[in-house]
C-alpha cells in the first residue's frame, strides 16, 4: 500500500509537470519569392493567443501541448490558415507568404523562385540594406555575394562600379520593377542616379548568368531586380536620420498607406544627403523624391509612380601611380624601386596620402579696381571634377487578372535625363607643390594677364583679334553634357493552362535619344573663350553636339513544364536595334546618317529538379546574338562602321540546392564562351599615309572564356546565431589572337595588326573570393555583425588589342590580395506604439590599405612605363575606416 501511495504520487506529480510544461515554438514568416522577412506580420494560435514578427521575420512563443489553427496574415499577402500540433519543449514553424501581387512580381520582374527557377540566384531583403549599406552606394552591399566584385573606384558618391562573374555593369541587367534601365547608347549604369532607392525598394534579388528574365536584356554577367514596396506594404510612417564621418548626413521620410478600403494605396518618400567625402573635395549634395499611387479596380490594378535623384556631387575621375598615395606601400608591398620613384618626385610628387585627389585647388576671384587697390572677394574650393545630374522616371502600369489563368500587365515608362560633368579645358594646368591645380595662377591669367620677365612687361589677356576690350580665358572650365529622352511599352501576359504548363510572352518597344555636347561652364575670370575660331561665353557650344537615336522593338516567349519534381522552361525572344547619328556641327546634309536596322535574338532553356524534399539540381544553357553597342555602329565622323558583328554569348550553368533545417546551401558552376566582345572604348591608330590622321576601327574577333564555381550557405545551430558563408573561383581568360584590317577613309586596306592575347587574364575584377557573416542575436532586440570578404586573384584592366608585337600574350600586373572586414550593431526598442532602431555601420574596421581598381601600362601616367607591373599601372586605393549611425522610428 505505502508502495502503491508513493507510485500514484509520483504518476501524479509528473502528470502535474507535463501538464504545466509548456512548448516553445519560434519561426520565420517571409515572402515567399523574395524570402524578404514580412516585419510586424501577425501569427495567431488562439484567440487572443499570438504574436508578431520581429526585424528579420522571426517570432517565438510558448504554448501549451495540443493542436491549434495557425492563421497567419500580413497586409498586402495572402494569409495562411493551417493546424498544427504542438508538442515536446521546442518545436520550430516556419511560414512562407504569398502576396496578392504575385503574379506581377514573378511574371513583370522576372523574379526567380527557390527550387523552381533553374538560375542561380541571391535575394537581398530590404532590412538587410537597412543594416549593411551605411553610406555607400547600392551595388557594394552585394559584395557578400559569390560573384560578385563592386569597388567605390575613385571614392565620388555614386560613382560605385560592380561586376558578376568578370563581367561589367554595361553586360548586367539593371531592372527596376521590371523596367530596364540600362544606358541604350552604351549599357552603363550610373548609380549616383538612383540614390535614395534603397530607402523603398522592397527586396532586390540578383541572379547570375543569364537568369530569368523574359527579356532581350544584357544579362551576360548577370540580373539585378530591384522590387519597390507598393500597395502589398503595410500602413505606417518611417522616419530615418543617419549621420556619418566626413560630415555625412541622410535624412529620410517615408508613408505607406497600405491597401485602403477605397482600393488605393500610396506610398511616398522624400530624402536629402550630404557630405564632405572620405576622398579630398569628393563632397555630396542630393535629393531623392518617391510617390506610387495603386488603385484596384475590380480585377484591375493601376500604377502610377515616379521618383527621382537631383543631385551634384565632387568626383576623382582618373587613377595615379600607387607612389603617388603611398610611398611605402608602393616600396614595400609593390616593390617599386627607388628610382622609379625619385623620377616621379617632380613630375607628380609622391606620399600625398590615400585620401589624395588631384583635380581641386582652391583661388581667389579678386579684382583690380580704378586706382590699383586689389579686391581678393572670398577664397573659393573648387573641384574641377564635379557630376551633376538629375533623371526622373515616370511609369504607368495596368495590371490585369481576370480570373487566376490569366495575367496581363501594361507598363508605360519615360525616363529624362539632364546633367553632365565638368572638367578643365585650355592651355594651363599646372600644379602647386602640394599636387593641387594652380587655380589661382588660371584665374589671373585669364583676368589679368602675366608678366612677361623676358620683355619686362605686363601681357594682358586681350585678344585685339576677337575683341580690343574683354579677356580671352585661356583656361576654362567646360561641362560635358549627356541628356537623354526615353520611353517605353512593355506588355507582358501570363497564361495557365493547366497544372503543368504556363505560357507568357508579350512586347518590347523603346525610343532613345541621347544629346551629347560640350558648352562653356565657368570661364574662370575670362569674358570669353575661343573655340574653333569663335568666341565663346558660359553656356555657349563647342567642340562637339551630337545625339546619339536607338529604337528597339522586341517580342518575347516563354514556355513553362512543371510536374512532378520537375520544371523547365524554353525562352525565346527577339528584337531589332535600330541606330542613327545626328552631328549638329556637319554642314546641312550631312548632319544624319540613315538608320542602321540591327537584329538579335537570345535562347535560353532550363530544368530544375528537386531530388526530394531538401535538395535540388538544375542546369541551364543559353545562348545570344546581342546586337553592339551604338559607339560600336558609328563613329565620331559620322561614319559607319565596316563589318558590325553582334556579340556571340554562349553559356551553360550546373547548380545544386540544400535546404534542411539549420543549413542552406547552394552550389554552382558556370562556363561562358564570349564572342566578338566589344571593347570599351573603340581604338583607332595613326594612317600608314598621314600619321596627322586617326583610322578608327571595329574588331571583331576578340573572345573570353569565363569558367567558375560558386558556393553560398546560410547555417543557423540556434536562433540567435546566424552563419553565412561564401566561395567564388574564377578562371577568366582572353581567347583572342587576330588580325584587324585598317582602311583608310576611301575605304581602301592600309595596314594589318595582330594582337595575341590568348590565355591572357581578364582584369579588373577579383576572380577568387571568399568570406562570411557571424550574425550574434545577443537578445530578439539587439543584434551584431561581423563580415569578412577576401579578394584576389585580380589583374589589372587589360586592353587586348594592346597586346601587340614584343608584347604579345603578356599577363598584365596582378594586384595585391586583400581582406576588409565589416562591423554592424543594432538595437530594436519600442516607445509606445513607435518601433525604434538605432544601428551603427564601422566599414573597413581594420583599416586596411588596398588597392581597388587598376589600369595596366597607363599611358597618361608620369612618366608612362609599359613593363606590366606595379610601376606601369595606375590605381584607385580603397577608402579607410567610415562610420555610420542612425536612428529609424516607425509608427
Amino acid at each position: 500500500m505505502k508502495h502503491l501511495f508513493t507510485s500514484l504520487t509520483l504518476l501524479l506529480c509528473f502528470g502535474l509537470l507535463a501538464f504545466g510544461q509548456k512548448t516553445s515554438v519560434s519561426g520565420t514568416v517571409l515572402d515567399a519569392d523574395t524570402k524578404e522577412p514580412l516585419i510586424g506580420a501577425n501569427v495567431l494560435f488562439a484567440s487572443g493567443v499570438g504574436t508578431v514578427a520581429d526585424f528579420d521575420g522571426n517570432y517565438s512563443i510558448d504554448l501549451e501541448s495540443g493542436d491549434y489553427t495557425v492563421q497567419v496574415s500580413y497586409v498586402g499577402y495572402e494569409p495562411i490558415n493551417q493546424t498544427y500540433s504542438i508538442s515536446g519543449s521546442r518545436q520550430v514553424i516556419d511560414f512562407t507568404l504569398r502576396t496578392q501581387t504575385l503574379t506581377e512580381v514573378v511574371v513583370v520582374a522576372d523574379i526567380a523562385i527557390d527550387r523552381e527557377t533553374p538560375v542561380a540566384f541571391s535575394n537581398v531583403p530590404q532590412i538587410k540594406i537597412e543594416e549593411e549599406l551605411a553610406s555607400q552606394d547600392l551595388p557594394m552591399v552585394l559584395n557578400s555575394t559569390p560573384g560578385v566584385y563592386a569597388t567605390q573606384q575613385g571614392g565620388g558618391d555614386g560613382d560605385a562600379r560592380i561586376t558578376i562573374r568578370g563581367f561589367s555593369q554595361r553586360n548586367i541587367a539593371v531592372m527596376i520593377d521590371g523596367v530596364p534601365v540600362n544606358d541604350m547608347e552604351n549599357g552603363w549604369v550610373y548609380w549616383s542616379n538612383w540614390f535614395g532607392l534603397n530607402a523603398v525598394t522592397r527586396t532586390m534579388q540578383v541572379q547570375r548568368g543569364l537568369g530569368a528574365s523574359k527579356l532581350a536584356v544584357p544579362s551576360v554577367g548577370g540580373t539585378m531586380n530591384i522590387l519597390t514596396r507598393g500597395i502589398e506594404a503595410k500602413r505606417g510612417v518611417n522616419f530615418k536620420q543617419t549621420i556619418g564621418n566626413n560630415g555625412f548626413t541622410n535624412t529620410n521620410l517615408g508613408v505607406t498607406t497600405g491597401r485602403m478600403d477605397n482600393g488605393f494605396g500610396v506610398s511616398a518618400t522624400v530624402s536629402y544627403k550630404q557630405g564632405n567625402g572620405w576622398v579630398d573635395q569628393t563632397w555630396t549634395k542630393g535629393a531623392f523624391y518617391f510617390l506610387r499611387i495603386d488603385k484596384s479596380i475590380g480585377n484591375h490594378t493601376l500604377t502610377l509612380s515616379g521618383f527621382g535623384a537631383p543631385q551634384s556631387h565632387g568626383q576623382r575621375s582618373f587613377k595615379s601611380p600607387a607612389f603617388v598615395f603611398d610611398q611605402s606601400h608602393a616600396q614595400d608591398e609593390l616593390g617599386i624601386a627607388d628610382s622609379v620613384v625619385d623620377a616621379s618626385l617632380e613630375l607628380t610628387g609622391v606620399d600625398r596620402g590615400l585620401r589624395y585627389n588631384r583635380h581641386w585647388g582652391e583661388f581667389y576671384r579678386s579684382e583690380i579696381m580704378e586706382n590699383g587697390d586689389t579686391i581678393l572677394g572670398s577664397l573659393e574650393t573648387l573641384n574641377t571634377r564635379k557630376n551633376y545630374y538629375h533623371k526622373p522616371q515616370f511609369t504607368l502600369k495596368d495590371s490585369w487578372a481576370p480570373n487566376n489563368n490569366f495575367y496581363l500587365s501594361n507598363i508605360l515608362y519615360l525616363s529624362i535625363g539632364n546633367g553632365g560633368g565638368t572638367g578643365l579645358d585650355g592651355t594651363d594646368e599646372s600644379y602647386l607643390p602640394n599636387g593641387q591645380v594652380d587655380l589661382q595662377d588660371i584665374y589671373h591669367l585669364n583676368r589679368f594677364g602675366f608678366y612677361d620677365q623676358v620683355f619686362n612687361q605686363l601681357v594682358t589677356p586681350i585678344d585685339p583679334t576677337f575683341s580690343e576690350t574683354e579677356n580671352k580665358s585661356s583656361t576654362i572650365l567646360r561641362s560635358s553634357i549627356n541628356n537623354h529622352f526615353w520611353y517605353g511599352l512593355l506588355s507582358t501576359f501570363n497564361y495557365t493552362r493547366n497544372n503543368n504548363l504556363t505560357y507568357s510572352g508579350g512586347i518590347d518597344l523603346r525610343s532613345y535619344k541621347g544629346e551629347h555636347y560640350r558648352e562653356v561652364y565657368d570661364l574662370l575670370g575670362g569674358d570669353y573663350f575661343v573655340a574653333g575660331g569663335e568666341m565663346k561665353r558660359e553656356g555657349d557650344i563647342y567642340d562637339y553636339h551630337n545625339d546619339g537615336l536607338v529604337r528597339w522593338g522586341g517580342l518575347f516567349g516563354l514556355i513553362e513544364y512543371k510536374r512532378g519534381l520537375v520544371s523547365s522552361f524554353v525562352n525565346l525572344s527577339g528584337y531589332m536595334s535600330a541606330y542613327k547619328r545626328v552631328d549638329h556641327f556637319k554642314p546641312e546634309g550631312e548632319q544624319e546618317t540613315d538608320w542602321n536596322y540591327i537584329p538579335g535574338f537570345t535562347v535560353k532553356t532550363g530544368a530544375n529538379v528537386n531530388l526530394d524534399e531538401y535538395q535540388n539540381a538544375f542546369m541551364n544553357v543559353g545562348y545570344l546574338s546581342r546586337t553592339p553597342r551604338f559607339d560600336n555602329v558609328f563613329n565620331n565622323d559620322n561614319e559607319e562602321f565596316l563589318d558590325i558583328r553582334n556579340e556571340e554569348v554562349a553559356a551553360i550553368e550546373l547548380g545544386y540546392g540544400l535546404r534542411m533545417g539549420k543549413i542552406a546551401a547552394n552550389l554552382n558552376a558556370y562556363a561562358t564562351r564570349w564572342n566578338n566582345k566589344p571593347l570599351d572604348n573603340a581604338p583607332s591608330v595613326p594612317s600608314v599615309e598621314d600619321p596627322n590622321i586617326r583610322l578608327p576601327i571595329n574588331i571583331n574577333g576578340i573572345a573570353a572564356n569565363h569558367f567558375g564555381v560558386e558556393l553560398d550557405f546560410a547555417y543557423k545551430p540556434i536562433s540567435a546565431l546566424a552563419i553565412e558563408g561564401l566561395l567564388s573561383i574564377g578562371e577568366w581568360k582572353w581567347k583572342s589572337g587576330d588580325s584587324v584590317y585598317v582602311y583608310n577613309q576611301q575605304g581602301e586596306l592600309e595596314q594589318t595588326i595582330y594582337f595575341d592575347a590568348k590565355n591572357v587574364h581578364v582584369g579588373d575584377a577579383a576572380q577568387l573570393q571568399f568570406g562570411g557573416s557571424v550574425r550574434l542575436n545577443a537578445t530578439k532586440d539587439v543584434y551584431l555583425q561581423a563580415k569578412g570578404i577576401y579578394f584576389g586573384k585580380q589583374f589589372s584592366d587589360l586592353d587586348p588589342f594592346s597586346l601587340q608585337d614584343e608584347n604579345a600574350g603578356t599577363e598584365s600586373w596582378r594586384l595585391p590580395d586583400y581582406f576588409l572586414l565589416d562591423l554592424s550593431a543594432g538595437y530594436y526598442f519600442k516607445i509606445r506604439d513607435a518601433k525604434m532602431s538605432l544601428r551603427g555601420n564601422i566599414l573597413n574596421l581594420l583599416n586596411t590599405t588596398y588597392i581597388s581598381d587598376a589600369v595596366n601600362n597607363d599611358a597618361f601616367a608620369q612618366p608612362p612605363y609599359s613593363d606590366f607591373d606595379a610601376k606601369s599601372a595606375s590605381v584607385f586605393y580603397g577608402q579607410g575606416t567610415r562610420w555610420t549611425i542612425s536612428l529609424g522610428v516607425k509608427l
